[in-house]
């Protein structure tokens, strides 16, 4: 017994010489202008996966963002999808907004319906001010009601931008 009391001492003491001999303190990274003790930004993000179709010809809400930022500041928002439409004769139009102001319009036909989905991504810059709810969309329609307008995997995301220069 005695052994193997010896033995698991002798092992113990083996693996603390292995051991570094000074604690390793995880080193945070600084970012230029960044107080030293922490660094945050705010963020948002929604999701509709989801395949939606319509055949009309006004906007449709594929996903929404609703957030109030706490303070003003300027923002980067992302947003992207996949669209496609029944018809190859036919576009689906899509489009990012924020409140009633549509930005980058797209259209896009798909060269097999069946198989095609197009790329919808977009990107911009928005000033937001402090306590003041704001939505962003990412919209779509059809360009013919003859036409099947679908679009999946809507995103958008966004995040707090510092020095940002136009």
């Amino acid at each position: 017994m005695l052994r193997k009391i010896a033995n698991l001492i002798l092992v113990v003491a083996l693996i603390s010489l292995m051991l570094p001999l000074t604690p390793v303190i995880p080193v945070q990274p600084v970012l230029a202008g960044s107080p030293d003790d922490a660094y945050s930004i705010e963020r948002y993000y929604t999701e509709n996966l989801t395949t939606q179709t319509t055949t009309s010809t006004t906007y449709q809400d594929a996903v929404t963002l609703t957030f109030t930022p706490p303070t003003t500041k300027d923002y980067l928002l992302i947003s992207s999808a996949l669209t496609n439409n029944s018809d190859a004769t036919y576009s689906t139009i899509t489009q990012f907004a924020e409140g009633a102001n549509g930005y980058n319009e797209t259209y896009q036909s798909p060269v097999d319906p069946a198989l095609n989905w197009r790329s919808f991504a977009t990107h911009k810059v928005f000033t937001l001010t402090g306590g003041t709810p704001y939505t962003f969309k990412i919209q779509y329609r059809s360009e013919n009601a003859l036409g099947t307008a679908s679009i999946k995997e809507a995103t958008i995301a966004a995040l707090e931008v510092s020095n940002y220069y136009t």
